[in-house]
């Protein structure tokens, strides 16, 4: 079971409401987040869940805007989930997959026009204080080189990748 947040992550214990990003680890929720910040779909964009086989999920904040009901700018990321049992029960890959970002924060959080405030953060945090991974740039206004850099290769810009075992 999981739960599709609108502030650009997924929780696993019970749905989120935050919009302004809390440094990990955050104790008992479990969360993966490609982009937590103060996604606004009223203004434009959409969240789109695929699911394109039994083993994959693929979750996409599509050009969205920023609160309050910013279109001026806006980001598209994914959010994919892939069943890998094949490796040990109840192991999965994530990717993070992103193709524009121009806002880090929402108005709620403090920013103006997109950026400044508590800007997002990417990564994934297992809930229990002590397994966590923050990407780079996370709560700075660097977090918008998330599209430009890959943790795979220099060839797949925008590319994050990582094995959740065990």
């Amino acid at each position: 079971q999981l739960f599709v947040n609108n502030n650009g992550n997924i929780t696993f214990a019970a749905p989120l409401g935050s919009y302004t990003p809390e440094p990990f680890p955050v104790s008992a929720q479990p969360m993966i987040a490609p982009y937590w910040a103060d996604v606004d779909t009223q203004g434009t964009g959409n969240v789109w869940i695929h699911s394109p086989n039994a083993n994959t999920v693929a979750i996409t904040w599509d050009a969205v805007g920023y609160y309050s009901s910013a279109s001026d700018k806006t980001n598209s990321f994914q959010l994919v989930l892939r069943n890998r049992a094949d490796t040990g029960a109840g192991n999965f890959d994530v990717d993070f997959r992103y193709q524009r970002l121009e806002w880090t924060t929402g108005d709620a959080s403090g920013g103006s026009f997109g950026l400044g405030g508590t800007p997002a953060q990417a990564g994934y945090d297992a809930g229990d204080g002590a397994n966590f991974q923050v990407l780079p740039g996370s709560r700075t206004a660097d977090v918008l080189n998330l599209q430009t850099t890959s943790n795979v290769s220099a060839a797949t810009p925008g590319l994050w990748t990582f094995a959740i075992r065990d």
